[in-house]
Order: C-alpha cells, then structure tokens, then sequence
C-alpha cells in the first residue's frame, strides 16, 4: 500500500514537472514570436521612406560640377560649358574665385567663340576669356563642390604648363580686323577693308570662318584660273554672308546694309593643293 502511494506521487510529480516544462516552452515560444513580430516590423518602418523625402535628398544635395568641350573650325574655335546634374545653371568666370563672384548666365550651356588675336602672321592659337565654371541650383541656393577648369596640362619639350589655348585648323593669312561701332559692312565686293590678298594659287583653298550673331560657320571656295571668280554663301541668323575669290583676292559681302562691323567676325586661311 504505502509502495503504491509513493509511486503515485512520483507520477503525480513529474506530471507537474512536464506541465511547468510545457508551460514555460510554450511562453518562450510566445515571447520568441513576439520579438520576431517587432523585429519584423521596426525593420520595415526603418527601411520605409517617403518618396518625397527621397526627392528632398536628391534636390538639396550639391550639383555635380560641369563639363566642357571644344570645337575647332577653319579659323576659329568653340568653346562649350554644360551644366552637371542637379543643376539650373551654369555659372562662369576668367578666375578661380569665390563663388558669389561667379557670373550667372541663365542657362544650362554657355558658348564662346574665338579667333586668334592676330589675324595676320599665320597664327592658329585661339585664346578663351572663360575659364572657369560652376554648377549652381537656383532652388537649393547650392554650387558645384568642384569648379571644372577648362586649362589642361601641356608639356612643350618636357615642361609643365597650364593653358586654355586650342588651335583653329588653318593659320590665318587675313581677315576683318578694324571694328567700328559706326561703320556698316558693305553689300557689294572689293570694298577696302573687305578684300584681302590670299597669296595662293589656283586650285587651292580659301578656309574661312565668320561669325554673326552668336552663330558661326565654316566658308569656303576655291581659288580660280585667271579672269574668273568663284563665290561661296552661308546664313546666319537670317544674314547671308558672302565670300568671293579670284586668281590674286578674297572679299566678303552681306545682303543687309545695316549690319554694323562690330557685330560681323571672319578670317580666312589657305590649303594648299
């Protein structure tokens, strides 16, 4: 008898001992899905931005700076500036400086034209005033980290030097070289000033460049045989711009009367055949 009331009791004590076992499986389980539950669900909402708090990151942060490019023509070079991403314009200037002294230009491009700054004496070397650029964001207030620089190392016979300077394609033989606010630009040929020996021969080439009107293009013709002229045309901005040759000279022309010669650039070379 008293063999079997401690064997019950034994079994009625590892039955409480499963039984809190059970228990306390049971609620660890709970409480390891519970931190799953949260775990979960904290990870989401960290990881959840709004759109539009993407958007502000995006537009709040600096412009990428710009980028430039230039184009060689018969007797002139193009410089050209574009504005970096991020940005609502391009900002210049001829120095390195702060940038509240950059230039504001109002537009994502900026482009400018040179010629050598002696149109005699076969020179190629086009010289830029620009320099320097930004990128700037007029709704952030916020410039470019980095200004882009359009000098680039050369090394002349082994030495260091910064330079802006490109060359145009041909060395220039002659061009429009006295500018005048008051003198007008004739519409008719071999006018002084407007007719220049080429020193060439026939057969050759006159490689011309003229610019009018923030517009620029390539002129040419052929020099002819005796006792005849060749003519060539382009149009800018709505003026046409003629060039003629002979045998021994080249002169320019335009088809409106009020075209001040300030306003009207061109110099030619020669290729010889």
């Amino acid at each position: 008898m008293l063999k079997n009331k401690k064997l019950s009791a034994s079994v009625v004590l590892s039955t409480a001992l499963c039984l809190i076992v059970s228990a306390s499986l049971l609620l660890g389980s709970q409480s390891l899905l519970n931190a799953s539950t949260v775990s979960a669900n904290a990870t989401t909402e960290n990881s959840s931005i709004p759109l539009n708090d993407i958007v502000a990151t995006i537009t709040d942060s600096n412009p990428e700076r710009p980028v430039y490019a230039y184009e060689k023509f018969n007797t002139a070079v193009g410089f050209y500036w574009y504005a970096g991403y991020g940005a609502t314009e391009i900002v210049i200037n001829s120095h390195d400086v702060e940038d509240s002294r950059y230039s504001h230009t109002g537009s994502t491009s900026y482009k400018e034209y040179y010629f050598p700054d002696s149109l005699t004496g076969g020179y190629t070397v086009c010289s830029p005033y620009i320099m320097y650029a930004k990128s700037y964001n007029a709704n952030t207030g916020l410039y470019s980290h980095s200004t882009t620089s359009i000098r680039d190392e050369v090394r002349p016979n082994g030495s260091h030097v910064l330079t802006a300077n490109r060359d145009c394609l041909y060395p220039v033989v002659n061009g429009l070289i006295r500018h005048s606010t008051t003198e007008t630009v004739p519409t008719s040929f071999d006018k002084d000033g407007y007719i220049w020996h080429h020193n060439a021969k026939k057969g050759d080439v006159i490689r011309g460049t003229v610019l009018y009107g923030g517009k620029i293009s390539n002129i040419e013709v052929v020099i002819p045989g005796a006792l005849a002229k060749n003519t060539d045309s382009v149009i800018l901005n709505g003026l046409t711009i003629y060039l003629r040759t002979g045998p021994n000279r080249c002169s320019i022309k335009v088809d409106n009367k009020n075209i001040n010669n300030n306003d009207l650039k061109f110099a030619f070379g020669v290729e010889h055949k």
